[in-house]
């Protein structure tokens, strides 16, 4: 039997784009599964200072003054032991009325979180506010 120190432990981060029934028609749960958190973390920090970039990263906010910081950061992402991921749902038929929708927006953050742990692996994660 093994132990916890030669077993493979991973991070797995989710959040959420859209709402049910949302404008936008779809419902997006993503993921970003990463072996070395820490390393990973101190990476960004650095990329951050050295571009004066300190918003919370996401596509939306993609501008010409801040491109190349998000160019640098696809670099440091493709650089390490990292997978990303998602689900796109539809916003209206993707829910069901006669479940709550925080739970079926856990089901589908379960699925993702079953679909891309490997056999024998432990994973923390962690879910923003929502």
């Amino acid at each position: 039997m093994s132990s916890i120190a030669s077993d493979q432990v991973s991070s797995i981060y989710i959040d959420e784009s859209g709402s049910r029934n949302s404008s936008g028609g779809f419902f997006v749960v993503g993921f970003v599964k990463v072996r070395n958190p820490g390393s990973l973390s101190r990476e960004i920090r650095a990329l951050r200072q050295w571009h004066k970039y300190y918003n919370e990263i996401k596509f939306s906010s993609i501008t010409g003054e801040n491109i190349q910081f998000y160019f640098d950061l696809v670099e440091v992402i493709a650089a390490v032991d990292i997978r990303v991921g998602g689900s796109v749902y539809d916003s209206v038929s993707g829910f069901s009325d006669d479940v709550p929708t925080w739970e079926q927006q856990a089901r589908m953050a379960e699925l993702l979180v079953k679909g891309n742990t490997n056999r024998g692996e432990l994973v923390n994660v962690f879910l923003d506010l929502v």
